[in-house]
């Protein structure tokens, strides 16, 4: 049976182990909550790491997510995602999300492709790129998740603050 306490703490773990890590310091951001906010019983814990310039503050920017649901609690399989806009424009601008999607995502596919266990969508420049699972059994598949979201942000996370800069600033 799902256990939403017991799923937050795994999360919030997680979030802890970024957190020490050095390059976490330098601007990075770890948000865990429940999902849907608004039920008195949410569906599933979430977990975003994001940086404070991409627009993430509702929830609905630019974010590395994973979720502990009822599915996920029984299959012990989490899906890593990025998110890269909810909605089909970036925050209060005029700016589509796909014109900060597409150079992107055309930048690191390769490299992403080439990891085990990444797969992106055929819609990749939607708000959803691209997917790993990530077994969640025991502590060992869990620093497997906190090294995977390491990996992300820090090989990703430079490519995003440049496709921004450029996108915000024509």
């Amino acid at each position: 049976m799902f256990d939403l306490s017991f799923a937050t703490q795994i999360l919030e773990e997680v979030g802890a182990q970024l957190f020490a890590q050095e390059w976490f310091a330098d601007g990075w951001i770890v948000s865990v909550h429940p999902f849907p906010s608004a039920p008195a019983t949410p569906e599933c814990i979430t977990l975003h790491v994001f940086r404070n310039n991409w627009f993430n503050n509702d929830r609905q920017g630019i974010h590395f997510e994973t979720f502990i649901g009822e599915r996920e609690w029984t299959n012990k399989k989490v899906s890593l995602a990025m998110h890269i806009f909810h909605t089909p424009f970036v925050g209060d601008t005029k700016i589509a999300r796909r014109d900060v999607a597409r150079p992107f995502v055309d930048q690191i596919h390769d490299t992403v492709a080439s990891w085990p266990g990444y797969k992106f969508r055929a819609g990749k420049y939607g708000a959803h790129p691209f997917t790993k699972m990530v077994v969640l059994d025991d502590s060992l598949h869990q620093a497997e998740l906190t090294r995977e979201i390491a990996r992300l942000c820090l090989h990703l996370g430079p490519e995003m603050e440049r496709v921004l800069a450029k996108v915000l600033n024509q």
